[in-house]
């Protein structure tokens, strides 16, 4: 659609003819071309650190002599370009979040001024709510009025063992994000309850250092402390063996 300068959203639905019945305004899609440019900018910044960073933690775990962590480090590196990709398709769309079902939207910041190649989409309504991540069952289950987060896992079977129980979160159909590291916590986050078109997410945990590394790690601060301690009982030693030095000045 062409639309005069200053138009705004509640101009284009007008134009477009108005909301279907069933739409989901909740599940509304706002896109703006000029924020997704923003994005690949910074997405582009993300990659040349991330992979700096990457490569100084491989290059210090390589001196400090744990052979397999930096393999892993190795791997991790030659992985960014995965990374950056997955990134690209779900982090640089130029979705800006508003809320269409506020009252009185058009008398609401949510109701922005157009800009070229803005796209709009308000999908049908959806009657389910996603389950997924690291659960014995990830599926789309059945949205039922009063079932909370903790319900759908429940449903779902529970966590798996490499589930991360602190990091769940709830990604809404508007585009919000309701986690456990929000205020509230866990518990809060457990008794959420989601509506039609959100999405339960359970991340995995992250690879932390290996036992053997630690014990190794451990193994050289011991070898330095003692080393330190043996240094320091020789200086005493080495005192009271020095050579006592007389200097005859008869002959000058």
């Amino acid at each position: 659609y062409i639309l005069p300068s200053g138009s705004r959203i509640d101009d284009l639905v007008k134009i477009a003819g108005g909301i279907l019945p069933g739409s989901d305004l909740r599940g509304a899609v706002f896109k703006r071309k000029r924020v997704s440019e923003i994005e690949n900018r910074n997405l582009k910044n993300f990659y040349a650190e991330s992979t700096e960073r990457f490569a100084r933690t491989r290059d210090e775990v390589t001196l400090k002599g744990h052979p397999t962590e930096s393999f892993a480090n190795h791997l991790s590196l030659l992985g960014q370009d995965r990374l950056v990709m997955n990134m690209k398709k779900f982090q640089t769309t130029g979705r800006v979040v508003i809320d269409l079902t506020t009252d009185h939207f058009p008398e609401t910041d949510d109701n922005m001024v157009l800009e070229d190649g803005d796209v709009l989409t308000i999908p049908q309504r959806m009657t389910t709510v996603m389950v997924m991540g690291r659960i014995f069952n990830p599926s789309a289950y059945l949205w039922k009025e009063g079932l909370s987060v903790n319900d759908y896992l429940e449903k779902s079977g529970g966590y798996l063992d490499d589930a991360d129980e602190d990091r769940v979160y709830v990604v809404m159909a508007n585009g919000e994000v309701k986690s456990a590291a929000q205020k509230g916590g866990k518990e809060q986050l457990l008794s959420f309850k989601p509506n039609p078109g959100d999405i339960v997410f359970i991340p995995q945990q992250t690879l932390g250092r290996s036992s053997m590394a630690q014990i190794m790690d451990a193994l050289q601060i011991f070898r330095t402390v003692v080393g330190i301690g043996a240094v320091g009982a020789a200086i005493p030693n080495m005192g009271s063996a020095a050579p006592n030095v007389e200097l005859n000045t008869d002959n000058y």
